[in-house]
């Protein structure tokens, strides 16, 4: 069975266990990602979606490299036996709709094409 077919729980108990690692488990999930997702998202009203069979097309921004960076950072806090928390190493997405510091949230909107948080909400 493939990593990213674990749920959260059960993946949060494997890292923490250290039988696998955060690095592998977001692997694992844009592995699934690259298998399975047609193209990128667009803001051209699916005009150019082209037909695939057992594709789909459900992200239009991919941080690879910070998901590899905060694995790897997870790890390492581990390894030094810190806890980084409970769901520290699952991956997650989120709706392009939510701001994501550093990231493109264009809530399909070709007004928002452009648009990248750089700071978040202050509480």
């Amino acid at each position: 069975m493939e990593l990213c077919n674990f749920s959260a729980i059960e993946l949060s108990r494997l890292i923490h266990q250290r039988k696998v690692s955060a690095v592998e488990v977001v692997e694992s999930a844009l592995k699934r990602i690259g298998d399975v997702d047609g193209r990128p998202g667009s803001l051209d009203g699916g005009r150019k979606i082209l037909r695939m069979t057992n594709m789909y097309m459900r992200f239009i921004t991919l941080t690879s490299e910070r998901a590899r960076a905060r694995a790897k950072e997870v790890d390492d806090q581990l390894g030094a036996g810190n806890d980084p928390g409970p769901l520290a190493g699952v991956p997650f997405t989120v709706k392009d709709i939510f701001c994501v510091k550093g990231t493109p949230s264009t809530a399909a909107s070709r007004i928002l094409a452009s648009f990248i948080s750089l700071t978040l909400p202050q509480r």
